[in-house]
């Protein structure tokens, strides 16, 4: 049985230089599936059932507009400053409106290190400036305080905020929170791996069991390379993966960490250990070894991203399973 998940982890090595745009996009409606898991940034995945080689397991799949991944983050259609007076929903130079926060926001140029604790890949800087001086209130016949209003500086200056997530209408990201939006898309799978002991009655206590992935077996989205690009946020990306790492729990409580796909068995190896990927069992699997143990291999990627002048490196995972049957080593005594 071949079960697959993908659990992401990032380490990302830069902060972004991004131009900003400001443009409050209208996103299109989508009907979304029942099975839906969403995250705080609104990515959102539809759960579904895939059948492996070896039996059942299950898939991810991105739902909703790819070019823009947070699948949320509408800007008004009409916007009023505190007097009530309408303005632009959006300013080229300050970005989009926020009756909320009554000021525009737009994406820092440049950004500056986050904040202590905080994720570059998910938050990043944001200016929120104030709406341009409004003296449309003031009666046009009080002279006095039409002048002083028009003379006197904005109340409001701009100021600078780390949010998590973007302010609505702001669509602009970061080279690092492109990278991560864009490679959270990737259906990465677990490895299609084999072993000496597949099948029943094929291993033993104490004998060398030769763990690898067969050639045959590796394919870009469960052993990689895996590359591809996108645009997303207004930054294009590029990244490449593959796995660097297989690390194969056994079943009885320990386990082997073997770079690379491992070396396949060869028939007349005899008791010899794997060069490079091997294990030896001191107690049978369960049932007398009639049972399998459940060997679950836990695959390291290196993900390596470009863009927006910027590069970084992202380590996920994906794990998948299969059997491993050890019984007891029976020895012949023969007599002269």
């Amino acid at each position: 049985m071949l079960v697959r998940r993908l659990v992401a982890v990032f380490t990302l090595l830069a902060f972004a230089l991004v131009p900003f745009t400001a443009n409050a996009s209208m996103l299109p409606t989508i009907k979304l599936p029942k099975q839906l898991v969403c995250d705080d940034w609104g990515s959102c995945v539809n759960k579904e059932t895939q059948n492996g080689n070896n039996g059942e397991g299950t898939k991810t799949r991105p739902i909703g507009n790819t070019e823009n991944p947070k699948g949320k983050n509408k800007g008004p259609s009409k916007c009023e400053n505190t007097h009530g007076t309408e303005i632009p929903c959006s300013d080229k130079e300050r970005g989009v409106w926020s009756a909320g926060d009554e000021c525009y926001w737009q994406l820092r140029n440049p950004q500056k290190a986050p904040p202590p604790g905080k994720d570059p890949s998910k938050g990043a800087w944001y200016v929120c400036s104030p709406a341009p001086k409004d003296c449309s209130h003031i009666d046009k016949d009080d002279s006095i305080a039409l002048n002083l209003c028009e003379q006197s500086p904005s109340i409001y200056a701009p100021r600078l905020e780390w949010r998590d997530t973007p302010p609505p209408g702001v669509d602009q990201l970061t080279p690092p929170q492109a990278a991560k939006r864009f490679i959270d898309t990737f259906q990465l799978e677990g490895v299609d791996f084999t072993s000496t002991i597949a099948q029943k009655d094929s291993g033993a206590v104490n004998l060398p069991v030769w763990l690898w992935v067969p050639a045959e077996n590796q394919k870009p989205l469960n052993w990689g390379p895996y590359k591809r690009s996108k645009t997303l946020g207004g930054v294009a990306i590029t990244a490449d993966a593959k796995v660097t790492n297989v690390k194969y729990s056994m079943g009885d409580g320990g386990s082997v960490s073997c770079n690379g796909a491992g070396q396949p068995w060869i028939k007349g190896s005899g008791r010899t250990d794997s060069p490079s990927c091997g294990y030896r069992y001191s107690k049978m699997s369960p049932g007398d070894g009639s049972r399998p143990y459940e060997i679950t291999a836990r695959a390291t990627w290196k993900v390596t991203w470009t863009g927006g002048g910027e590069s970084g490196t992202v380590t996920t995972f994906t794990e998948s399973t299969g059997n491993g049957y050890v019984g007891e080593l029976h020895v012949l005594n023969s007599r002269d």
